[in-house]
This record gives structure tokens, sequence and C-alpha cells, in this order.
């Protein structure tokens, strides 16, 4: 009778243990889970102005470095030089930084850089390095 008791007892007793720790599973993945999206709202595509805007209607291109005046700074009344289309007729350039927001001011200057010009970075220095081993078998 005892160990029908006990058996009774280690069942009644074996699903509150699988509840607790399908709960403790369950806090932790949502404790995972809110670490991940603090992590994705922290990661934040950056998007800067090259300086450049384009005219929509003859592709004339405003670029501040040469005029020296922001394009933003410009009065209302301003006019392409080209076909005379007003200032909302342009669009202004940017360009996309992904990454953490916190961490592009570090490093040699390549957390600045989109992802194409780290592509050509990487796959450039590869073609490099890999011509200069080849030029090493023209020695003799």
């Amino acid at each position: 009778a005892e160990s029908g008791q006990d058996g009774a007892l280690s069942e009644s007793a074996a699903p509150p243990v699988a509840g607790e720790a399908l709960s403790e599973v369950e806090e932790e993945l949502t404790e995972q889970e809110k670490e991940n999206q603090r992590l994705r709202d922290a990661e934040k595509f950056v998007v800067e102005t090259t300086g450049r805007a384009e005219c929509k209607t003859c592709g004339y291109v405003y670029d501040e470095a040469t005029e020296g005046t922001q394009f933003v700074e410009l009065p209302s009344s301003w006019r392409c030089p080209q076909c005379l289309s007003q200032k909302g007729f342009f669009e202004v350039q940017t360009r996309t930084l992904a990454g953490f927001e916190e961490n592009l001011q570090y490093g040699f200057g390549t957390n600045t850089m989109t992802a194409g010009e780290k592509n050509n970075l990487i796959f450039g220095s590869l073609a490099a390095f890999f011509v200069l081993f080849l030029g090493g078998y023209l020695l003799e």
C-alpha cells in the first residue's frame, strides 16, 4: 500500500518538476529573446549624406564640396543651373552604414564603410596578395 502511495506521490510530484523545468526554459528563452531584441534595437543603420544632391529632371549633381554651401542651406528659390528645376526636384544622395552606431568610431575607418566598400577592400586585397605571391615564382 505504501508503494502505491509512494507511486501516487511520485506521479503527482513529477508533473510539477517537469512544469518547473519547462517554465525555467521558457524564462531562459524569454531572457535570451529579450537580449536578442535589445541587440537588434542597438544595431542601427546609420544613414549619412554624401554632400551631393542630384536633379531628378536632368541629372545635374550639386556637390557641396565644390560649391561651398550645403544643399539644405540653399534658399528655396534656388534652381538647377541646367534645367531650372526647383530645389524640390533634387534628391539628396545618402549612404547607409550597417552596424552598431557606438562601434562606428572604432577601428581604422573601416567601420564607416558601406558593405560594397568593405567587399571591394577585402576581395581587392586578396587579389593583390594573390598576384604578389604568384610574382614570387617569376624571381630566380
